[in-house]
């Protein structure tokens, strides 16, 4: 498998493997219920069992067949169905087709789990040579942008974390007055002020404002603190 860097809007890197996947190779079904594919899990058990020379299909047969209510025409056919990859060489066809399919799983799989967690987290590749590996895969269409095209000022989550932000700390602020009632202190304008430049420098070093934002508002706070 390869490795890949993908990014988030607000620039949280992470790496992911995409490739044919080992791990389902061996394990089969197992690997997939354990991904989350549940129908591709019992696709495999039942593609499985219907072409491989697995012991009990006779015994379904069997049962089958002691269905009265079912017409021997349809009874037939299933029988039919069911035996026609147990004796030669249908068996050995059925052994190839199977390895066909498993190896197409295989080569699948990790990109059709890569391609729903970078929808869900909404992921893009960070450079460029990502951005090929994944469209070489078919995780994602050839029009894929780098992680730098994001624009997080455009997100609906940048702007309600900031907000928030504000909004909690403003609350905090302006709830001052009887808080300071029950314990006696006091916030002085200076102190809001310092708290508030605080809280600025908090958001900067978070990533959630450019350089020029943060200076203009904390020259507005030094303004205000001065008057």
């Amino acid at each position: 498998m390869v490795k890949v860097q993908l990014a988030d809007r607000l620039g949280n890197v992470q790496t992911r493997r995409v490739g044919f996947s080992w791990l389902h190779f061996f394990l089969g079904p197992i690997h997939s219920i354990g991904v989350g594919h549940i129908l591709t899990a019992l696709f495999e058990i039942i593609f499985w069992y219907m072409l491989l020379p697995i012991p009990g299909m006779n015994f379904i047969v069997g049962a089958i067949g002691n269905l009265s209510f079912l017409p021997e025409r349809i009874i037939n056919l299933a029988s039919y169905i069911l035996l026609f990859f147990r004796s030669l060489p249908n068996m050995v066809f059925g052994i190839i087709l199977v390895l066909i399919v498993h190896l197409l799983i295989c080569s699948r799989i990790s990109s059709t789990k890569l391609r729903r967690y970078m929808r869900r987290k909404q992921l893009r590749p960070v450079e460029e040579k990502d951005a090929r590996i994944l469209i070489r895969y078919r995780v994602c269409d050839i029009n894929i942008g780098l992680a730098e095209s994001f624009d997080i000022r455009g997100t609906t989550k940048y702007k309600s974390a900031e907000e928030n932000w504000y909004e909690n700390n403003q609350n905090r602020i302006s709830s001052g007055p009887s808080f300071e009632t029950r314990s006696s202190l006091r916030f002085t304008t200076e102190q809001k002020i310092s708290v508030k430049i605080e809280q600025l420098k908090n958001i900067y070093d978070l990533g959630l404002i450019t350089k020029e934002e943060y200076n203009r508002r904390l020259k507005k706070l030094k303004e205000e603190k001065t008057n």
